[in-house]
Formats: structure tokens, sequence, C-alpha cells
């Protein structure tokens, strides 16, 4: 499977996010993307790094978080925070 982790340069919340998308069982190919280098991708994710969209989403899709979305949604975005079990559900 392959996601997409935007992320900022030096952020500690993308680190940890990295550690726990480290920690699945089953193989994902990361592809990290640095929101810095577009400002399409700034404006859209800057404030909220890290995120982890599923391959198959488009930018701008919806996003969950323990927050602003229940469990149960149906989104192509996972936003900060987020634990390893809320992850697997995402990718499931």
């Amino acid at each position: 499977m392959k996601i997409t982790l935007y992320k900022g340069p030096q952020c500690e919340l993308c680190d940890h996010a990295i550690a726990i998308i480290e920690q699945l069982d089953e193989p994902i190919e990361l592809e990290k993307v640095n929101v810095r280098n577009s400002s399409e991708l700034y404006h859209l994710y800057g404030a909220r790094i890290p995120v982890i969209k599923k391959n198959n989403a488009s930018i701008g899709g919806s996003v969950s978080n323990a927050s602003n979305n229940p469990p149960h949604s149906s989104t192509n975005e996972l936003g900060w925070p987020f634990s390893l079990t809320q992850l697997k559900a995402f990718l499931a």
C-alpha cells in the first residue's frame, strides 16, 4: 500500500507520525512530502501537519482527526494526532 505523509522540515510531530507508521505490520510505501516546497501544499497542510493521505485520494480531500470527525467517518486523509490503532483503521 502507498501513502503520502505531508510534513515539514524539522517537525517533531512528523517524526512521531513516522514512528507510528513504522510500527505497522504490513509493508507500506511511504512518500514523504515537505509542504514547504509548494505554496499550494503549504496552504492546504501547513497548519495541520503531519497529515497522511491514501494514495488514491486527491489533494484537499476530507480530513479526519479526533477533534473534528467521528472515528467511523469515511475519509481520504488522517490528521494528527493519531494512534497506531487509528492508523490501522484508516488504512483498512
